[in-house]
């Protein structure tokens, strides 16, 4: 949707604003969307809690230095494919929440969601009166996401639906990302060689993209000693 509500005290509900920069700035003149359209209007993923989530609330250490970083980078190019892995508890789920905010303020229409939410909304679409045709709109809508982070990726087992969908939705991801027009961010507790087949191993392992691999403590143990 292009507009923001009625009465935003920012935009006027054009959903857009002028970036704040002087004159002699390259992007003078420029727009970028309004920070409180995507909120209620942007299909996000994100929760009205969310909105509080920020990279300065990490608690700084190797692990979430090297998120953020990475995040960051790929939030400057405007393009790329992360995929980041390690151990529960580490902040991973928080980062890919705070990128995905940061995405959206930058005026990118983006979106995070979980691996069996994405599958599941993806299957429900066949409880529609033309099943095929919803079907179709959901894949392509996740193909043509500017930012889109996937969280818990490979926790659950998947079938034929879910390995045949996502892997069409990885590969047009990717080839947007090579292409400069994409950015997508996949987050697991497990390494490509575990969760995807030869076919995604070799986009996810492609020098142009990235793979992180984290080996911090779980916060949570280190909470409860």
């Amino acid at each position: 949707m292009n507009n923001c509500k009625a009465d935003c005290p920012l935009c006027g509900g054009v959903g857009w604003i002028s970036i704040d920069v002087g004159v002699d700035d390259p992007d003078f003149g420029k727009l970028k969307r309004c920070p409180n359209a995507p909120k209620d209007y942007w299909s996000t993923g994100l929760s009205s809690a969310d909105w509080n989530i920020s990279f300065d609330e990490l608690i700084p250490n190797k692990e979430t230095e090297t998120m953020r970083k990475a995040l960051t980078d790929l939030l400057e190019r405007g393009k790329g494919m992360l995929y980041i892995y390690g151990n529960f508890g580490i902040g991973k789920t928080h980062c890919a929440k705070a990128a995905t905010i940061q995405a959206v303020n930058k005026g990118y229409e983006a979106r995070y969601l979980r691996h069996n939410q994405l599958i599941d909304d993806l299957r429900r679409a066949y409880d529609e009166d033309k099943g095929q045709s919803v079907y179709r709109e959901r894949l392509d809508a996740y193909k043509s996401l500017r930012f889109l982070a996937i969280d818990e990726f490979g926790r659950e087992r998947m079938n034929d639906f879910s390995v045949n969908a996502f892997s069409e939705i990885y590969d047009a991801r990717y080839e947007g990302a090579i292409k400069g027009r994409l950015m997508t961010v996949i987050i697991s507790n497990y390494d490509p060689e575990t969760t995807m087949d030869k076919y995604m191993q070799d986009r996810a392992r492609d020098r142009r993209c990235s793979v992180i691999e984290l080996k911090g403590i779980s916060w949570r143990r280190n909470e409860t000693k």
